[in-house]
This record gives structure tokens, sequence and C-alpha cells, in this order.
């Protein structure tokens, strides 16, 4: 498992992200190829923009840049998680010992 301290460096140096996924609009009529654009969900509405060819690779890392971001972004919160379980049980454990120590 990662440490807290690679897991954000590792967010860090994700250089640009786009969320959503790159799709193919429809098929070119002429000389090939296919248009494409990028879909969207943000603040529970769905958005569609178009990306140009020249632009699609771009998108196309940034979209996998975003999807390995919010991977570092889960395990981040499971470490923090498990190391948040570890300091609660701990508090309750230590909290009884003090306690039975003040009824002697």
């Amino acid at each position: 498992m990662k440490s807290q301290a690679q897991i954000l460096k590792g967010m860090s140096a994700i250089p640009r992200l786009a969320r959503g996924r790159i799709g193919v609009m429809r098929q070119k009529s002429k000389g090939g190829g296919a248009f494409h654009n990028l879909q969207y969900t943000k603040g529970g509405r769905h958005h569609v923009k178009y990306v140009p060819e020249a632009q699609l690779a771009a998108y196309e890392e940034a979209t996998a840049n975003y999807r390995r971001f919010m991977s570092l972004v889960d395990e981040y919160v499971e470490l923090m998680s498990a190391k948040a379980a570890k300091e609660i049980e701990r508090e309750v454990r230590d909290a009884g010992k003090r306690d039975a120590r003040r009824k002697v």
C-alpha cells in the first residue's frame, strides 16, 4: 500500500485533467474519420462539448489523467479511513484503561 505522501505526490504530478469521456458523434461521410465529443456530468447535469480532431489526443490524455487522479483519491480515502479507525479504537481503548484506573 502506498503512503500518504506517495499518493499526494502522485496526485500533484498529474499535469492536467478533464472530467468525462471521449465519444464518437458520427462518422464523417467523406474521407473517413469521425467527429468526437467530450461528455461529462457537472452539477447533476449532462454536458457535451465538441472536440476538434487537433485536440483529440490532448483530451484523451486529460480524461485518462482524471481517471488516474480519482483512483488516487480513492486510495487516499481508504488509507485515511483505515488510519482514523485505528486512532478511534486506540482512543476508546485508552479511555477504558483510564476509567479502570480511576475506579481503583
